[in-house]
């Protein structure tokens, strides 16, 4: 991408897909939220899915489209002191997968509070998927209630450029790293999510609500 072909450190480009800044946005990323999760005792850590797709633009905007229909009405913010969400990218045999990690936090540790919340969140996901007409699964939200908090926002915010432990999932990294040994199928993939994000300079990788909201909430 041409704005990753000047960049240096002196004049870094700060992109959440750039290999050489990636991992100073991630680690402000992490100072900016990491604070105010420590003073929660647990973190609902969930990751949001829905159907791979042949294109990456249809991935991204299939994604978009169902995080907006979920968090209509504010109901989420409503519902939990506060949260934050980070979007993750993989290819594989099934097409481009963009999936959303998410923290939820809760003033109160009650046990039937959490757990409902539990039960709503994957439900509500699915349905607003289905008012999009996105493909959804019960069984591809992984949801449940972490104790390490540092741990899960470590997760969270691991960014877009590290390595999927996932067997044949590739993450950005991956496949610009073959892209860059000469693989043809890796510079298609990587041209094809570059000139998507040509059109436009800033994309919604993450955003907060609840008690996270202000400065820097999105970027």
């Amino acid at each position: 991408m041409e704005a990753m072909k000047h960049c240096s450190k002196r004049n870094p480009c700060k992109r959440r897909f750039c290999p050489w800044c990636a991992r100073r946005v991630t680690a402000s990323t992490r100072r900016s939220v990491q604070p105010l999760a420590l003073t929660y005792n647990e973190a609902i850590a969930w990751t949001s899915t829905t159907e791979s797709f042949g294109t990456f633009d249809e991935g991204w905007e299939a994604q978009r489209m169902v995080v907006t229909q979920f968090l209509s009405n504010r109901w989420l913010t409503k519902r939990t002191s506060a949260w934050m969400r980070e979007t993750e990218i993989t290819h594989s045999a099934a097409g481009w997968h963009v999936h959303t990690h998410w923290l939820l936090f809760l003033e109160t540790s009650r046990h039937a509070e959490v757990a409902l919340l539990l039960i709503d969140v994957p439900i509500r996901w699915c349905e607003a998927a289905r008012q999009k007409g996105v493909g959804a699964s019960l069984r591809g939200q992984d949801v449940k209630v972490h104790s390490d908090v540092r741990g899960s926002v470590k997760y969270a915010t691991k960014g877009i450029m590290t390595a999927s432990k996932r067997d044949g999932h590739q993450t950005l990294a991956e496949i610009l790293a073959e892209y860059q040994k000469g693989d043809a199928d890796a510079a298609d993939l990587w041209l094809e999510f570059a000139k998507f994000f040509a059109q436009k300079k800033r994309r919604n990788w993450r955003a907060t609500g609840g008690a996270f909201r202000g400065p820097g909430g999105k970027s």
